[in-house]
């Protein structure tokens, strides 16, 4: 069943810190209807897939403009395709952890490249998996995918739990109050140094 932006966005308690823009991060919740599988889905169909988009019955079709699985380090590459991914967390999702994804999206101004912008959202989920052992999905949508004129945008789909190479762990401490702070400050941290 597709789920579309607006809902996905639904099951997403906004955790932004203030002030800040072209970045947005939240938390999605299990009690607002969310499933890592279902978010993750939403983030790779931005409009309603069709029968062309269909490539193979196992996979998941996609309509988002690119996208890639960053693993945490040593995590086994079994782990890569989404469709195996997402679901395998959400066999190990205990009922009482209510957060099921942490969300973070980076808008671009137009004049940047789809290439530019895919790499930083990369690299971003790279530091993430190296400094806090966190398996991400990285989508870039555009103006087109799904009709709408919103400015080229990265989601970051970054898993809840550290995922080791023996599994998921405990809970990341981008979690706590002080987690969309850090979040941001990884972002402006990573684009120093892209810059130097």
């Amino acid at each position: 069943m597709w789920i579309s932006p607006t809902a996905a966005l639904r099951m997403t308690e906004d955790r932004t810190p203030p002030g800040v823009e072209s970045f947005r991060t939240g938390v999605a919740r299990a009690s607002l209807g969310a499933a890592a599988s279902s978010l993750a889905q939403a983030k790779l169909q931005p409009r309603c897939p069709t029968d062309g988009d269909r490539i193979n019955p196992h996979l998941w079709p996609i309509t988002a403009a690119d996208w890639k699985v960053v693993l945490a380090p040593r995590v086994p590459d079994a782990f890569q395709p989404p469709e195996l991914l997402f679901p395998a967390f959400d066999r190990h999702h205990l009922p009482e952890e209510d957060v099921v994804g942490l969300v973070t999206t980076v808008y671009y101004p137009k004049a940047i490249t789809r290439h530019d912008c895919m790499a930083e959202v990369i690299a971003y989920a790279d530091r993430l998996a190296c400094r806090w052992a966190l398996s991400s999905l990285v989508v870039l949508h555009v103006p087109g995918d799904s009709r709408h004129e919103m400015a080229m945008h990265g989601h970051i789909l970054s898993l809840p739990l550290k995922h080791l190479p023996t599994g998921f762990a405990a809970p990341t401490p981008l979690l706590n109050k002080k987690g969309p702070g850090l979040l941001h400050k990884e972002l402006l941290d990573l684009r120093a140094a892209r810059c130097r």
